[in-house]
């Protein structure tokens, strides 16, 4: 496990640079998951969980300019592209999200924008999350769901058995993962938007731009070789929209309480 994330820490630090310019769906869904949260709220104690280059971060700034918000991811390179914007109230820690160094029951809201999915132990993950939230706590959080890049995926198993992507947890077994920790369920739903590229090279180019290319626990040598890439290209052509191909991101947005 401890390699799987080193990997994956890896490919978000060699896209600090680049990650903002290519995260156009990321930042999308930023937004729109501060719009999920509850009007009621007006938390004093904030943890944004997979902070990146705190993009999310500053727009939590915005909303709630008295409160004390955390930024807090695992690549410190992206940390250091969000030190660079950073206002007085918040402040960057470089953990993982597996093993929070809070105290326990210190955080009125959790916020989470595209990060659980890269949780190799979900439960894990929410345990520590339910930990740190104070008694009737909020989190909130986006993750991707098992239909994201299906087309990719649908191509590749035209060529081999393997799909050489991550595979994503269905929306009813983040519900169970989460009441098994306790946490009361308010809404929970999901929403597939495509991107669009003028060809697959570009697609995978803004993958890597965003740091999204590490393939979990499996094989991928098959994608460096030019006859498989050359075969990919040629299945996915059958996905293809107006002249360009689209990637489908199945997006599960969760609102949960302590």
């Amino acid at each position: 496990m401890l390699f799987e994330k080193q990997k994956i820490q890896q490919c978000f630090n060699k896209a600090a640079a680049t990650y903002d310019q290519a995260a156009i769906l990321q930042h999308e869904t930023g937004k729109a998951l501060i719009a999920q949260l509850p009007l009621v709220l007006a938390p004093q104690h904030i943890l944004d969980v997979g902070a990146g280059t705190g993009y999310c971060t500053h727009l939590l700034a915005e909303l709630y300019p008295g409160a004390n918000i955390i930024g807090l991811d695992f690549a410190d390179k992206m940390l250091g592209v969000a030190k660079q914007k950073m206002r007085p109230q918040t402040h960057y820690l470089c953990a993982d999200f597996d093993y929070l160094p809070l105290k326990d029951a210190s955080v009125d809201l959790i916020y989470s924008n595209f990060s659980f999915q890269w949780s190799l132990d979900l439960a894990q993950t929410f345990a520590a999350a339910y930990a740190v939230l104070k008694h009737n706590g909020h989190m909130v959080f986006s993750t991707l769901g098992p239909k994201t890049l299906y087309e990719l995926r649908e191509a590749s198993k035209k060529i081999d058995d393997s799909a050489h992507l991550n595979d994503f947890l269905s929306m009813s077994v983040v519900q169970d993962h989460l009441q098994a920790c306790g946490f009361k369920i308010i809404t929970l739903s999901s929403h597939e938007q495509a991107l669009v590229f003028d060809d697959l090279l570009e697609l995978i180019h803004n993958l890597k731009k965003i740091g999204a290319n590490h393939v979990v626990n499996k094989d991928v040598t098959g994608l460096g070789n030019k006859y498989y890439f050359e075969q990919l290209v040629k299945h996915y052509q059958a996905f293809k929209m107006n002249e360009q191909l689209p990637a489908t991101y199945d997006i599960i947005y969760g609102v949960v309480q302590k």
